[in-house]
């Protein structure tokens, strides 16, 4: 809130120091998860407005990577309703960090290649979202797995409200990871689908440029808002990311 205040005076060396207090003290709180997102984002905007261009695409690099160990780490295992909160905020942060590269693409052209990362996992996240992955599992025919992919999103949503305080004992609530964790070993052992929903969000764009023939190119389209220097525009950006071969 200080670094906001400072930043609105344009005494940006001020705000960073508000933020290099925030970081050294968010090291000490690793669950404090939540809020190290925010402070990344609102740090990158900072960045962004100061014009500090190198120090910018450091910091969006390492948000990035930060955002997609955090998404591989804990989405599955939220109820649907937090899945489709934490993906709202997350593709907001995306659309930041995409327009951050973008600003900088014809002086470092290998940014697309971060771009790219971008929109895989992006997709990734959407079809691991609960309702998207039903209707995937509902295509298959395969009624079995959907009453375990139905039995798993319940374990997920009674975890969720043991996690919040609703009087659960603690042996209750390892009861209830134990189920979870073997409901979705049971699923990924099943289901083609919930499987490589799961492999998507780990995929990385050279494994799928490997698997081009020669003579082929494979185009990725991007859609986004962008951010301007100082606050969202009301600009949408169109984008195509054209890998080949070699």
């Amino acid at each position: 809130n200080l670094s906001s205040l400072y930043t609105s005076w344009n005494k940006y060396d001020k705000a960073f120091l508000c933020f290099d207090s925030s970081f050294h003290l968010l090291d000490s709180l690793p669950h404090a998860r939540k809020l190290h997102m925010q402070c990344r984002a609102a740090y990158c905007g900072l960045l962004l407005r100061a014009e500090r261009s190198n120090e910018l695409l450091t910091a969006a690099i390492s948000f990035q990577t930060w955002l997609e160990a955090d998404c591989r780490s804990i989405f599955s295992n939220l109820s649907e309703a937090e899945q489709n909160q934490y993906a709202f905020i997350v593709f907001h942060h995306f659309d930041l960090l995409r327009s951050i590269y973008l600003k900088s693409l014809s002086q470092k052209p290998e940014l697309a290649k971060k771009l790219l990362q971008i929109e895989l996992f992006t997709k990734g996240l959407t079809l691991n979202q609960g309702i998207e992955m039903r209707k995937l599992i509902l295509g298959s025919g395969d009624a079995e797995t959907l009453v375990l992919f139905d039995a798993l999103r319940q374990l997920n949503q009674q975890l969720a409200d043991a996690y919040s305080g609703k009087k659960l004992h603690a042996f209750e609530i390892q009861e209830l990871e134990r189920r979870q964790k073997a409901a979705e070993q049971a699923l990924q052992k099943r289901s083609i689908a919930y499987r490589s929903g799961i492999e998507s969000m780990r995929k990385d764009w050279k494994l799928l440029q490997d698997q081009l023939n020669e003579g082929e190119s494979w185009v990725e389209f991007s859609r986004f808002r962008v951010h301007g220097k100082s606050d969202w525009t009301d600009t949408m950006r169109y984008i195509a990311l054209i890998v080949h071969k070699h």
